[in-house]
């Protein structure tokens, strides 16, 4: 317990270096007593983005209510960076799906940034049944995303080399209602309304 508690006050350490070891020790000893330094990393924007997200990711494998509540305000958070409200949604996926998916919901009708978009994705993507469970609440809430979270859903769906029908269909359909493509088929192979044109086009020439 001693060599727990000495990990823990490391989290404090001036020293960069040591404040990453101490959060990766911390995520891989589940220490529950570092929840409360972690998460103030988590929201203290003076520290390094690595460390910011370093902490992020070991809460999620933490337990409790602190450490989900924490999540859930660093996803929700709107002067957060795109890539740390990225982070905390993905660390929520594989213990807390529903609000994980909540969360997601909202981020994704109006991040820009890419690679954030993707991980989030992705995140899903990589927990069994996640990606329906967020394809319900894209559903459920009658979610309206512009194209280019659809197509960054659609680009990880294909990227992991699987069907997920839920999610595809619910992109498209989050994509319709949002005014974007409209989908001539919802799936991988969707033609989107520009392309539909083109098509029409080029079979009455």
């Amino acid at each position: 317990a001693g060599d727990l508690a000495a990990i823990t006050r490391l989290l404090a350490s001036p020293d960069p270096a040591v404040v990453m070891s101490a959060i990766n020790a911390c995520a891989a000893w589940k220490i529950k007593a570092a929840i409360s330094p972690l998460a103030a990393i988590t929201h203290d924007t003076a520290r390094p983005a690595a460390q910011r997200r370093a902490a992020i990711n070991a809460l999620g494998g933490l337990p409790g209510d602190e450490a989900r509540e924490t999540l859930v305000a660093v996803a929700g958070g709107r002067d957060a960076a795109e890539e740390d409200r990225a982070a905390a949604i993905t660390a929520l996926v594989s213990q807390w799906p529903d609000a994980a998916a909540r969360q997601a919901a909202t981020f994704l009708t109006a991040a820009s940034d890419l690679k954030a978009l993707d991980a989030v994705f992705r995140g899903f993507l990589a927990t069994k049944a996640a990606a329906t469970t967020l394809a319900t609440v894209i559903d459920a809430e009658r979610v309206a995303l512009p194209t280019a979270a659809v197509q960054a859903g659609r680009q990880a769906i294909s990227s992991a080399g699987r069907q997920e029908p839920e999610l595809e269909q619910a992109l498209a359909a989050a994509g319709t209602r949002f005014g974007g493509s409209t989908p001539l088929v919802a799936g991988r192979h969707a033609m989107r309304g520009a392309d539909l044109d083109a098509f029409v086009e080029l079979v009455h020439t």
